[in-house]
């Protein structure tokens, strides 16, 4: 169950294949395909997947790019969390050299394991969480120098 603007929503995801998921929202079932170059996620056409005794309908959605990481560079060159969770795993330590797309901090949200990655290049100053600990949006999680 989601809650978006008050409303709710049975969904259900199912990867077909790479780079496509068969989402079922309120029973009605749509194709996602999604490309993911760098840092970055595009969702590139929705389809909507009729019974097995219809015609295709298919809707070209506009791409759409959002990070694919749940964290941002804030003041002071700080990884902040965009989401809450739990910190499953730590996988830097203070003086690791980071890049830009590197996972620092495995966390789960809503029974999903999420990557957050380094979105920027760096040396990891001070590591501000640890595995076990919840976090909240915008907790710093890791300083980089």
């Amino acid at each position: 169950m989601v809650e978006f603007e008050n409303r709710k929503y049975e969904v259900e995801v199912r990867e077909e294949s790479r780079g496509a998921y068969k989402v079922l929202i309120n029973g009605r079932e749509y194709l996602v395909r999604v490309h993911e170059s760098g840092v970055s996620t595009a969702v590139q056409s929705v389809e909507a997947v009729p019974p097995s005794n219809s015609s295709s309908s298919s809707v070209e959605v506009p791409t759409v790019t959002a990070p694919s990481t749940p964290s941002v560079v804030g003041a002071g060159n700080v990884i902040i969390s965009e989401i809450p969770g739990k910190v499953l795993k730590v996988l830097v330590k203070e003086g690791d050299r980071v890049r830009v797309g590197d996972t620092v901090v495995t966390i789960e949200s809503m029974k999903m394991e999420l990557e957050i990655k380094s979105p920027k290049d760096g040396v990891v100053d001070k590591v501000l969480v640890k595995p076990g600990d919840s976090i909240n949006v915008g907790d710093k999680l890791i300083t980089l120098k």
